[in-house]
């Protein structure tokens, strides 16, 4: 089922917020929120999320810091301390990294079967929306990566607490969000 991107994301609730800050927060990193950046992390435990009049009406907290944590796993430990965890995203040289964390937010999100709820914005969404059942499928070199990074030591440290997240962010979902 693909969302409208025209729509506002049905994870714009306070309290779905706080689940994604807390798992951050037991994570290692704080979250702020800034017009001067749509998402990024600046190398010293920071993930900056834009403010909501920056965001396109389909993004909301909860997305954002997932993908930026995604992408955080698929760099490893090593680039935890460096700019967007040492991303270019002004040029292609990091597409399959781009599309590994894409392929892992996916898998992540099928645990809790919100992977419709869960996805990025702008031109990868395309891509995310065009995985198969089971994202981490294939033989390109962005589910090569991923499944290298289910094997990973930060990845059995970190998966328990984003599965929580992700349930958690279901269970929201599914209550409206409203208690």
């Amino acid at each position: 089922m693909q969302r409208n991107s025209t729509q506002p994301s049905p994870l714009r609730y306070p309290q779905i917020d706080e689940i994604w800050l807390h798992v951050a927060g037991q994570l290692g990193f704080s979250v702020v929120r800034s017009q001067s950046a749509y998402a990024s992390t600046d190398g010293r435990g920071t993930i900056i999320v834009g403010t909501d009049d920056t965001l396109d009406v389909d993004d909301c907290v909860a997305q954002l810091v997932f993908h930026e944590l995604c992408h955080a796993l698929v760099e490893g430990e090593s680039k935890l301390q460096e700019i967007d965890w040492g991303l270019e995203n002004t040029n292609e040289r990091d597409i399959s990294r781009e599309y590994a964390a894409l392929r892992l937010q996916a898998h992540l999100s099928d645990t809790a079967e919100i992977r419709t709820h869960m996805p990025p914005t702008t031109e990868w969404r395309p891509y995310y929306e065009s995985l198969p059942t089971i994202a981490i499928d294939g033989n390109d070199e962005a589910a090569v990566i991923v499944r290298s990074v289910i094997c990973s030591s930060l990845f059995a440290r970190w998966q328990p607490l984003l599965v929580n997240a992700l349930v958690a962010t279901s269970v929201c979902l599914h209550d409206g969000a409203e208690k």
